[in-house]
């Protein structure tokens, strides 16, 4: 004999745990994608007032960088009034770091300063940068180093943004590094993915039960 309740009870508690599942993982697939493309235009945005405020200031040196070592790149003392600089336009920001490239990828210029001279010519997101798209990643970092000294269990979305003066149509001069801290924006988001997933159980519950009822009172019959 078909047991109808027992078989309504297996089936739809299991398919109401997979679509509980699913809807956690949709509702964060697609804020996650929200904010990466927000954190992203912010980026752009940051880099666009960047060249048109401190660029000037840093082209010249960008362009003598490429024929001194990295002790001497380190040890410029131009680096110090570029660093006051940035720490001034990024004041109130959410911003972490800031990295400056130029086109051969040497980097000239960074708010961490023992990573001055380093070579990223290879790197991916550099690479994607100097010809002219926009490269970003959001990782967790247990530890990283920021402008005013270690932060630790962050979540840090990154950008690669060309640097242009004027319009996008203007030639790229170089790469800069964008790094910014999201931590308060992901926590936010998985706070509330829990209320969500709590309600859609809660509802899912509350329907199984009168579904369960029904059946059963069907079955009896």
């Amino acid at each position: 004999m078909f047991k109808l309740l027992r078989h309504f009870s297996i089936t739809s508690l299991i398919a109401f745990i997979i679509a509980a599942g699913l809807t956690g993982w949709l509702y964060r697939s697609v804020v996650i994608g929200n904010l990466l493309e927000v954190a992203e235009s912010k980026n752009v945005a940051l880099t666009q007032a960047f060249a048109n405020s401190l660029w000037p200031q840093f082209a010249p040196f960008v362009e003598s960088a490429s024929g001194l070592d990295r002790a001497e790149l380190q040890r410029h003392p131009e680096i110090e009034q570029l660093h006051q600089a940035v720490l001034a336009q990024m004041e109130g920001l959410s911003v972490i770091k800031v990295k400056v490239y130029d086109l051969n990828g040497l980097t000239v210029f960074s708010t961490e300063a023992n990573q001055i001279g380093e070579d990223k010519s290879d790197n991916p997101g550099f690479l994607a940068a100097r010809a002219g798209q926009v490269a970003s990643e959001l990782t967790h970092r247990d530890t990283f180093s920021a402008f005013e000294g270690e932060i630790e269990d962050r979540d840090v979305f990154s950008s690669y943004i060309p640097i242009r003066r004027g319009n996008a149509g203007a030639p790229i001069e170089g790469v800069i590094e964008v790094y910014d801290d999201v931590t308060p924006l992901i926590a936010q988001m998985e706070r509330t993915q829990r209320h969500i997933i709590v309600g859609l159980i809660i509802t899912l519950c509350l329907l199984y039960l009168a579904l369960y009822f029904i059946v059963r009172r069907a079955d009896h019959i």
